[in-house]
């Protein structure tokens, strides 16, 4: 199993390479897909019972796929951080040909960034908006959610936060505050790495469900962090908005 499931991923990282994936995401998803499948035991079950293989097999192959779940787990939690190490080398497998869908979009002149674009995300970006008159863009991993903001008459544009090479690529040039909206704090604080990597001088502001996660973001470096349960969306751009003072 040692052995198997790292040529496991390594097959699935070149063969997705090979598809003009970006590095970053042929990376994740041969992680992701380190594991035995538990297909592969429902095989082994009808092998036993066609008399194909001892039953020994069944054991072994249930005690396989358990570990490699395990080690998949252990791995996957990590595989930010293990990007953001070998970047440079992995990215040497990729493909210099982009799909359109893996193309980066700048934001634009705009002072604010919103992202996460759910409930929250897209409440504060309407205040900043319409009522305190700010320039803003937002942000969202899901594509579909990034299309109906846009077909609602906001500037939303696709990509993820938790990616380096996107905030290595974008222009911070007019940006002063970067909201964060997503409902896992682990995603903000990954985010709130990338862009103090990438030389973010701006300020930044997050939501947070928990005392302790606050405290943890607050430790990450963002500036201001707003209680989940309080007013969503309409209280985060209230509470962050004076981050902008001068500005």
């Amino acid at each position: 199993m040692a052995i198997a499931l790292p040529i496991k991923a390594g097959l699935f990282f070149f063969w997705l390479t090979r598809l003009k994936l970006r590095s970053r995401t042929s990376f994740l998803t041969a992680l992701s897909l380190a594991n035995y499948s538990e297909f592969g035991l429902i095989v082994c079950s009808i092998s036993v019972i066609q008399g194909l293989l001892g039953k020994e097999w069944l054991v072994i192959m249930a005690l396989s796929a358990a570990l490699s779940f395990v080690f998949s787990s252990a791995v996957n939690t990590m595989s930010h951080r293990l990007y953001g190490r070998w970047a440079t080398q992995i990215k040497s497998f990729e493909d210099p040909q982009r799909l359109p869908e893996d193309k980066f979009y700048q934001p634009g002149k705009v002072a604010v960034l919103v992202v996460g674009m759910g409930r929250v995300g897209s409440g504060a970006y309407d205040i900043l908006q319409n009522e305190m008159a700010k320039t803003v863009c937002g942000i969202d991993m899901d594509r579909a959610r990034a299309i109906s903001n846009s077909e609602a008459g906001r500037k939303v544009i696709y990509d993820d936060a938790e990616d380096p090479d996107f905030w290595s690529d974008i222009n911070f040039d007019g940006i002063h505050l970067i909201m964060f909206a997503m409902p896992n704090f682990l995603d903000i604080q990954e985010a709130q790495n990338q862009i103090q990597l990438a030389g973010f001088k701006g300020k930044t502001a997050a939501i947070a469900r928990y005392e302790d996660e606050k405290e943890k973001l607050l430790a990450a470096g963002v500036d201001e962090v707003f209680n989940f349960y309080a007013e969503a969306g309409a209280g985060f751009a209230d509470q962050s908005v004076h981050l902008l003072a001068g500005k």
